[in-house]
């Protein structure tokens, strides 16, 4: 499946805001904002089994969890390093 396949098929899309060393909010997002932010990467598909997708160079941009027996289903998508 691309990004922008788990992107829809997400029922929860995450990112974690850093607000200093040690100290994060994990913080839902929106569909649209999602497919925006990760415009560039929307056709790749991931590197990993467990639906990882990197970018150029090789940092994580998005990590899918509990995907489906069918491997389709994306209950969380967390986007961001």
């Amino acid at each position: 499946m691309t990004l922008k396949q788990a992107i829809q098929r997400a029922k929860r899309i995450e990112t974690t805001i850093h607000v200093g060393e040690g100290y994060g909010y994990n913080m839902r997002v929106s569909k649209k904002d999602a497919l925006g932010a990760c415009e560039s990467y929307l056709k790749d598909k991931p590197v990993f089994e467990e639906a990882t997708w990197e970018n150029e160079t090789g940092s994580i941009i998005a990590h899918g969890m509990q995907l489906s027996e069918d491997g389709q289903t994306i209950g969380l998508l967390s986007i961001g390093r």
